[in-house]
Parts: C-alpha cells; structure tokens; sequence
C-alpha cells in the first residue's frame, strides 16, 4: 500500500536533491525529489511518505514567506488496501 500525504512546511535547508523542512508538528522531515530551484519559506508538499520522517514529494507549491498559524491543517491520505482510502486531518 501506499502513504500519500499532503503538508506545509517550513524550509530549514535547500542541498538540491534533499529538503529539509519543519512540518506543523514540529518535527524535521526530509523531502526528497526533483525540488524546484525557487522555494519559498513556506511550502506544501504533497507525495509519498517513506517512514515517519521522509517523504518522496511529486508536487510542491509555494506558500509565501509568511504563512498563518492561527490554523494549520495537516492532511494524510493512507490506502488501506486496493479499494479503500482512509483521510485523517488534524487541525493545529
């Protein structure tokens, strides 16, 4: 089965290849992929986890340099099994 998830983070650190971002939760995660050469300091991500602490991401977009925190949601999208999809949100 696949993790598909969708969050915002905060970018920490550009190498190219890895991103380095802060999620709402807090914690740092790797993004890894074709990252575009222009990020902003805030930006969603919305790709595959690879454990708890990565994800491959297939789409970025870029959120601004500001970004609210009066409400963040974080969107995690599992497939259980071939036909079913389960959606959690947490609002922070």
């Amino acid at each position: 089965f696949v993790n598909r998830v969708l969050t915002v983070v905060k970018v920490l650190q550009n190498d190219g290849g890895v991103l380095t971002g802060q999620p709402p939760d807090g914690h740092q995660i790797s993004v890894k992929g074709l990252i575009p050469s222009k990020l902003s300091k805030y930006v969603e991500v919305i790709g595959v986890a690879e454990g708890n602490q990565s994800i491959r991401a297939e789409i970025y977009t870029n959120f601004g340099d500001t970004f609210g925190n009066s409400l963040i949601i974080h969107i995690h999208l599992s497939r259980i099994t071939e036909d079913d999809l389960s959606l959690m949100i947490r609002i922070h």
